[in-house]
Formats: C-alpha cells, sequence, structure tokens
C-alpha cells in the first residue's frame, strides 16, 4: 500500500492533483482531489526525509524551484535504494516540485536550522517576484499570519488546505506581478508547500525566534 500510495504521484497528471487559476475579477476557481491518504504519505515521508536525511535535504531545496538542477538532484537523490524513509519503497516516483514542497515543509516542521546561504532576511518586492516562490516569500512576509495558519493547521493535499488557500488567495495574488496574475495557475498544495518554504527560509520553524525585521 505505501509503495502504491507514493507512485500514485507519479502517475497522476499534475495539474489534476489541485488547480488555482484566478479569473480576471480577482477570484479563484479551483478544483480539488481527494485521496487524503496518499498526500498524508508524501508528508510523512518529507518529515522523516527532512529529520534523517538533513544533508540531502538541504541539496535538494537548495536548487531553484522547477529548475533543471532541481529535477537532476532530485533524480540523483531517489534512484539510490533501500532508503529509510521509503520504506519498503525501492524508488520514489513523484512529483519532483512535491517532493521538494514536502520535504522543505519537514525542514519546516522539525524546526531544522537555516544555513545561512538558504536564509532570507529581506522578502521581495511584487517587482521582484519571478516564480511562485519568490510570491511564497512575498506573501509570508506580509501576512505571516494566515502563512502559519495554513502550514500549522490544516494537512497537504486536505479540504481544509483548499478551503484556506482560497481564503488566502487575493493576497497571494497582490505578490504576483500584474502582468502575470490574470493567467496564472497553480496547484493548491504546491502553493501550500512553497508557503512552508518561504516560512522555513525566513526563521518561522514553530519554536524559532520570529521574522526578521526586515521582513515584517
Amino acid at each position: 500500500m505505501r509503495a502504491l500510495l507514493l507512485i500514485l504521484f507519479a502517475v497522476l497528471p499534475t495539474a489534476a492533483i489541485a488547480q488555482l487559476a484566478p479569473s480576471r475579477s480577482g477570484t479563484s476557481t479551483m478544483s480539488y482531489l481527494g485521496g487524503q491518504a496518499g498526500w498524508n504519505e508524501l508528508r510523512d515521508f518529507g518529515a522523516c526525509y527532512a529529520s534523517y536525511e538533513t544533508k540531502d535535504a538541504l541539496k535538494l531545496v537548495a536548487t531553484k524551484p522547477a529548475s533543471v538542477e532541481e529535477i537532476e538532484t532530485y533524480k540523483q537523490l531517489f534512484r539510490k535504494a533501500n532508503q529509510y524513509c521509503l520504506g519498503s519503497v525501492t524508488s520514489l516516483r513523484a512529483s519532483s516540485a512535491l517532493v521538494r514542497g514536502a520535504i522543505a515543509e519537514g525542514l519546516y516542521k522539525k524546526k531544522i536550522p537555516v544555513p545561512a546561504n538558504l536564509a532570507v532576511a529581506t522578502v521581495p518586492t511584487v517587482e521582484q517576484v519571478h516564480n511562485v516562490s519568490d510570491a511564497a516569500l512575498c506573501y509570508a512576509g506580509s501576512h505571516r499570519g494566515e502563512a502559519l495558519s495554513l502550514v500549522n493547521e490544516t494537512k497537504p493535499g486536505s479540504k481544509d488546505e483548499y478551503a484556506a488557500i482560497d481564503a488566502l488567495w487575493n493576497g497571494f495574488a497582490e505578490c504576483i506581478p500584474p502582468i502575470a496574475r490574470q493567467s496564472v495557475q497553480i496547484e493548491t498544495t504546491l502553493v501550500r508547500f512553497r508557503i512552508a518554504e518561504a516560512l522555513w527560509r525566513l526563521g518561522n520553524a514553530p519554536g524559532q525566534a520570529g521574522m526578521p525585521e526586515t521582513a515584517k
């Protein structure tokens, strides 16, 4: 069952998992896919990997999201057999973006210290946003409470997560440059994972000191 659940993310089209597509009126339309057990498996894997394979976890999140380097690093790390966090699974064939996201949230939840080269002290302005990760940093810097609530109080892929992202979308969209805002389509759980990584990079892991003054 564990193997089947993890492989599920490889065979489902990425866009089918969840979409969040703002219309020109500024509202959002989303689709929700169930299968909470599979999302729980991915979440638990990310937390385990962050704890027990911290060096490799940091290596993956150090790459630029959605880059060739990220994909190559992902392939390198998960072609290894008999990894502790995979249990009986011999290889991981999930989306690199979702695996990276689950691991990033694991780093956040497990309070793994942020290396200096990955820490962010000043969040990007809207003009400096070029991708979803930049937008997540922008959002987490200006909507800390909502970001913490999303990541700390909902589960990846859940209906509660879906509702929370629907509620915060207008604020998140403000961190997307206007030229891209009208046509963007982002998976809901990917938004969540990017926000979790942003909170970690900003030093907002549970129990850590608050956000840097420049990011408030």
